[in-house]
């Protein structure tokens, strides 16, 4: 079990680097009195069509990776690793059902503004149902034999990953200067602050 945390931690932290190309940073050292680079400037740059891109390729590659370890715990020889393995199983399945669905036949916007607020509503609320799943798979974990343990765990470990993936594009969506802002003050470096994103 802490095998498969550890597993997950990973997966979750690798995440965030595949948000690089959504946010451009420039640096240029312009003194503006006499026209030479000696003051610092940072632009930045945010394509909200190309995160919601990004996004929705995570959440497909996550649901493959959810569908594939769902299939190997199935068939442990423990019923709490068999409760996991089906209940993550599930999760894929439906995940990626629901990824082939939103990129094929999804609504479409060629307008960014437009892209940038359907994107900081939608994850906003599917961060909100990730904890509601965490919340729920901690309560199943707690109570029930073992196979019920397991799909609470499954359940669990679904939310995490939904409510952070979705948590972090509903604030790079929403503020993706502030967010930058906040990084470069706090002297934090995260792959979401670096500066060649």
């Amino acid at each position: 079990m802490k095998k498969l945390l550890i597993v997950l931690f990973a997966v979750i932290a690798g995440f965030g680097s595949a948000y690089a190309d959504d946010i451009t940073i420039s640096q240029a050292v312009i003194d503006s009195s006499t026209n030479t680079t000696t003051g610092e400037k940072i632009i930045i740059s945010y394509d909200p069509l190309k995160h919601r891109e990004t996004a929705s390729n995570i959440f497909m590659g996550w649901a493959g990776l959810s569908a594939g370890a769902g299939l190997i715990f199935a068939f442990s020889t423990d019923s709490m690793g068999q409760g996991i393995g089906i209940g993550t199983l599930a999760y894929g399945i439906v995940e990626t059902a629901m990824a082939v669905i939103d990129k094929n036949w999804g609504e479409k916007y060629s307008d960014p503004e437009k892209s940038r607020l359907s994107m900081v509503e939608d994850t906003g609320w599917h961060a909100v149902m990730g904890l509601v799943q965490v919340l729920g798979g901690a309560a199943l974990a707690m109570a029930g034999n073992n196979d019920v343990k397991g799909y609470g765990i499954a359940m669990a470990l679904q939310g995490t990953f939904l409510s952070i993936s979705d948590g972090m594009n509903h604030f790079i969506a929403n503020d993706p200067k502030n967010i930058r802002t906040w990084n470069a003050d706090a002297g934090i470096y995260i792959p979401l602050a670096g500066l060649d994103f």
